[in-house]
């Protein structure tokens, strides 16, 4: 008798985080796949970046009762693993939009050897996204591309609600020749 495994060897996308604001639910659909497959066959990380697919997410109420009242919008292909945050504004043209900041790479290489990917060849960098509830569309915008980041944190009585500061841990292009610098990229 054969045995079908479909289940356990078909690719299933992950989300590590996601975003609120006051009245919304923001879902990224990113294109990390788990991939157990690529694993067995070929030895593979069981996470695999895939840039041929587009980044997708999932706009809905908080209070929605039906996944139907999912808006969904997409743009190219990227991932971010933390969110900085997120918050409801309205445009130039009265439009309501929702405004989200994270770390994010456009590229991800999961095949680690012998090393953290974040030391030798960090790619994170901060960028906003705007969705756009009356039009529909949706823009993404790398803010400081010689900034390398990860882990924000802000304030969280400013979950959701506009902030002006976060903080987050950079990843210099090159330590610094001191104890601190040499001990501070292994982790």
């Amino acid at each position: 008798m054969k045995v079908k495994h479909e289940i356990a060897l078909t690719s299933k996308r992950m989300i590590h985080d996601f975003i609120m604001t006051e009245n919304y639910v923001v879902i990224p659909d990113l294109p990390m796949e788990f991939s157990p497959l690529a694993t067995a066959m070929n030895s593979k990380f069981i996470f695999q970046f895939d840039k041929s697919l587009p980044a997708r997410y999932g706009v809905m109420k908080r209070n929605a009762q039906d996944s139907k009242d999912i808006r969904w919008f997409e743009l190219p292909a990227h991932m971010v693993v933390h969110w900085i945050n997120a918050w409801e504004e309205k445009n130039e043209e009265g439009d309501d939009i929702i405004k989200v900041y994270g770390c994010q790479q456009a590229d991800v290489n999961l095949d680690i050897a012998d090393e953290h990917p974040f030391v030798n060849d960090a790619q994170q960098t901060i960028a906003k996204w705007t969705f756009n509830l009356i039009t529909g569309k949706a823009q993404m915008e790398e803010l400081i591309p010689d900034l390398k980041v990860e882990w924000p944190i802000i304030s969280q009585d400013m979950s959701g609600y506009k902030n002006r500061y976060a903080y987050l841990s950079e990843f210099p292009n090159e330590m610094p020749e001191t104890e601190h610098g040499i001990k501070s990229v292994f982790f």
